[in-house]
Order: structure tokens, then C-alpha cells, then sequence
């Protein structure tokens, strides 16, 4: 189909379907990738020889490790290599990418219980592996989904969402989040939400309105100008093109606060 023979309805109905085709594409592949990991993962150099999926990161002197110890501190994410957006600055071997927010997979033991939605997750003795907070100390989640075995030895994957923070729930009397910042419980999700919503829904209707009614007013002067036929055409197709992007921005957007 070329541009040059389409009338200007033609040509705007046209853009019309791009941009809707390209939204709804938009729309559909995100749960796809929150059934891998909603989350963003930034690669950082971690000092150890074997670094597998799942792994809790710590921090000690501005340098990135392995956990270790259980309840170790400085707590600051997971290796996902299942990350929905990685960021890459560097071509380093020994660099891993680290997701400090959102929700993923960690390795677990239950070495401490079975595990059940809503429980604290913090570091354990063995390497890298996770297990249920019982006592306070420092925590690298919550968990969104439970684990059980018979066989407390068992090492399995657990959807958690990350939360740096410390957990007090032992010396909680009134039954609250039982963590020492009270905006990640259960009454901010629906202000995440709602914030993520708002994000979405401006930048929808901001690429509609006004990136539509410039394509608009470029099929008119099309209309008026045919000699000039191709650099409207540009501009409409620029004009497409910018207002999928900020829908593209306003959905990572939104997705980022919501997985937060």
C-alpha cells in the first residue's frame, strides 16, 4: 500500500490502526512479562564464582556479594535473569543483573517452616538462599505465594515482593505490618495502584489528544497541499510514532509503581 495514493481519510484512518494496533500489542505483552518478573534489573559485579538465578544480593564496602549468614544485613536484592527490563552498562562476565524492586523469584529453604503469602523472607546460612523471617532482623521481601515440603532441606523458588527493610513483627503487640515502614503494607497497595492508573490513563489520553489532533490537522493540510504530500506524511508518521513511545513510557511507568 503506498501513502501517495491513499486519500487523507484514508491515510488517517490508516495511522489510526497503527496506533491502536501498537497499543493493544503493548497492552497484551505485559502480563507476559509479569509472569516472568516484574521487576527492573540493573547488572552489577558480584564477587563470587557461582552466582545462580535467585540468589540474595548484599552489600558490604560498595561492593556486591553473595548472602551468606542468616539475617545478614544490607540486604539490597535478587539475581533475576528473568527481569522484565535489564539495564546494561557494561560488558563485564562477572557482572550479574540485580533487581532491587518490584517482584521475582528467590531461592528458598525451609529450614525455618513452611512458608505462606504475606510472610516476611530474609537471607539464610545457606548461600544465596532465603528462608521464612521468625525472629527480627533484617528482611528482603514478602512473599506472594507459599512453599511447603516435607523434606526441610528442599531449596524451591518463591514469587516475593522486594522490601528492603527490618522486621519487627515479634515485638509488633497490635497486629500491624510489622514492619518499620508502614507505606509498604497492605494499605498502600491500593495507592500504588491507583498511582500506576492515573500514570496510564495521562498518558494515554495526552498522546491521544494531542499527537492525534496534530495527525489531524496534518491529513487537512494534505488535503490543501498535495504538492507537499511527503513531508505531511513524515510529519504524521512522526506524530504516530511519538505518541506510541509516551504510551510505551507511560505503561513501563505504571508497571514499575505497581510492582514497586
Amino acid at each position: 500500500m503506498k501513502l501517495d495514493n491513499m486519500s487523507p481519510r484514508e491515510l488517517q484512518t490508516y495511522c489510526y490502526r497503527i496506533f491502536f494496533f501498537v497499543l493493544a500489542f503493548l497492552i497484551l505483552v505485559n502480563p507476559v512479562y509479569a509472569q516472568k518478573s516484574a521487576s527492573i534489573a540493573t547488572y552489577h559485579i558480584i564477587e563470587n564464582s557461582n552466582v545462580l538465578d535467585g540468589y540474595i544480593v548484599a552489600t558490604e564496602k560498595e561492593k556486591f556479594l553473595i548472602s551468606n549468614e542468616a539475617y545478614q544485613p544490607n540486604l539490597i536484592g535478587i539475581v533475576n535473569k528473568q527481569a522484565a527490563i535489564e539495564i546494561r552498562l557494561n560488558n563485564n562476565p562477572d557482572s550479574y543483573p540485580v533487581s532491587t524492586s518490584g517482584q521475582t523469584y528467590v531461592l528458598v529453604s525451609l529450614a525455618n517452616g513452611d512458608i505462606n503469602s504475606g510472610d516476611y523472607i530474609t537471607s539464610s546460612p545457606i548461600e544465596g538462599v532465603g528462608m521464612k523471617a521468625t525472629v527480627p532482623g533484617p528482611i528482603i521481601g514478602v512473599a506472594l505465594e507459599d512453599a511447603s515440603n516435607p523434606d526441610e532441606n528442599t531449596i524451591s523458588k518463591v514469587k516475593i515482593n522486594i522490601q528492603k527493610d527490618y522486621n519487627i513483627d515479634q515485638y509488633n503487640a497490635f497486629g500491624s505490618t510489622g514492619s518499620i515502614n508502614p507505606l509498604f503494607g497492605q494499605g498502600f497497595e491500593f495507592i500504588k495502584y491507583l498511582l500506576g492508573a492515573i500514570v496510564l490513563i495521562i498518558s494515554l489520553l495526552f498522546s491521544f489528544l494531542y499527537f492525534g489532533r496534530l495527525s489531524m490537522k496534518g491529513v487537512e493540510a494534505l488535503g490543501r497541499n498535495p504538492l507537499a504530500s511527503r513531508r505531511i506524511q513524515a510529519g504524521i508518521i512522526l506524530n504516530v510514532i511519538m505518541a506510541i513511545s509516551i504510551c510505551l513510557i507511560g505503561l513501563v511507568t505504571a508497571m514499575y509503581i505497581i510492582r514497586s
